[in-house]
């Protein structure tokens, strides 16, 4: 059985990942007092953004390492598990150590460039930036400063900027859904931008993301059911926000799409309270993966990216709640 690094490298490498070809190979010969001709380094894919994610996951297991709360150290470790992920794949793509060290010394900027690097030179590193970087003397941070520095990741502006990024959208968009998932569980506001109307979304993306929705319901109501009626409010308010999920989901599809409401399942049977409360935890986790799938289906641009990701991140936020772990990377193998 491979290890889960392997397992997430091999996911993600032949899409970011470049070759290196080695000029020692090429049969060039040079006279012994020929210069040598200036070489130019050739970004990888996506470089940029992935500099930036790299600088953003290691500052935030930094604050994370320091803030108050039973959950720091948990969302640090995560955190501290995404660098390492992101700097072998930037290392694979070529990109030597002064790039990364200068990633880490750049303040964190939602107007950061996105260039060739992504990041601009700094004459000191952010005291942020040091994974683990809780000094003796510092004071211990607020769990609402956290889920500030998190929910970040999925302001408007940067899912933007993913929506135009090239093989390693699919990497990014994981890393946006853990930070607004847990930005959103610690207690967070996030900044989704106002339900845009419109055709967004074709059949293709729309229908799985709105069949899951209603198997999720139908599952829901069914365990609600099956529940005692004073425990069964928390369903009743879930199965609220779910339909209100879909109805904003449905205003962006096709005016004809049709999910009949009828034909869907449960994993296991629900024959009382605990095995509905299984079922809800693994229809939310299908919710979550359906919308990374439609995500990935999305054309380079498309502005249905930023309301699949939200609809990602408020499903992985209730998985959570019924008992699934946070995964590091949603969507992939970790």
């Amino acid at each position: 059985m491979p290890s889960r690094r392997v397992l997430l490298r091999g996911a993600i490498a032949g899409a970011v990942a470049v070759g290196v070809t080695a000029a020692s190979g090429c049969g060039i010969q040079l006279e012994q007092d020929a210069p040598i001709p200036f070489i130019t380094r050739r970004p990888m894919p996506d470089e940029g953004a992935l500099l930036t994610a790299y600088r953003d996951v290691s500052q935030l297991a930094a604050e994370a390492a320091r803030t108050a709360g039973p959950h720091g150290a948990a969302i640090s470790a995560r955190h501290t598990r995404q660098r390492a992920v992101l700097e072998q794949v930037l290392r694979d793509g070529g990109v030597p150590d002064d790039v990364l060290a200068r990633a880490l010394a750049t303040p964190t900027s939602s107007t950061a460039p996105t260039g060739s690097t992504g990041v601009a030179p700094s004459p000191a590193a952010s005291s942020s930036a040091s994974v683990g970087g809780a000094t003796p003397e510092a004071t211990a941070g607020r769990p609402e400063d956290l889920a500030t520095a998190e929910l970040a990741l999925v302001a408007p502006e940067r899912l933007r900027r993913l929506a135009d990024s090239g093989p390693a959208r699919g990497l990014l968009i994981a890393l946006s859904v853990h930070a607004g998932a847990t930005g959103l569980g610690l207690g967070g506001a996030p900044a989704w931008p106002a339900d845009a109307g419109g055709l967004l979304l074709d059949e293709v993306a729309a229908r799985p993301v709105l069949t899951a929705m209603a198997g999720l319901a139908y599952v829901t109501e069914l365990a609600a059911a099956r529940t005692p009626a004073g425990s069964r409010a928390p369903l009743v308010e879930l199965v609220a926000r779910v339909r209100a999920r879909e109805r904003r989901i449905r205003a962006i599809a096709g005016q004809g799409l049709v999910v009949p409401p009828y034909g869907f399942g449960s994993p296991a049977a629900i024959t009382d309270a605990g095995a509905g409360h299984s079922a809800v935890r693994a229809a939310l986790v299908d919710v979550v993966d359906v919308a990374l799938r439609s995500i990935a289906a999305l054309a380079p641009g498309s502005t249905a990216l930023e309301p699949l990701v939200r609809t990602a991140v408020e499903a992985l936020v209730d998985a959570t709640a019924y008992g699934h772990p946070m995964p590091t990377f949603p969507g992939m193998t970790d």
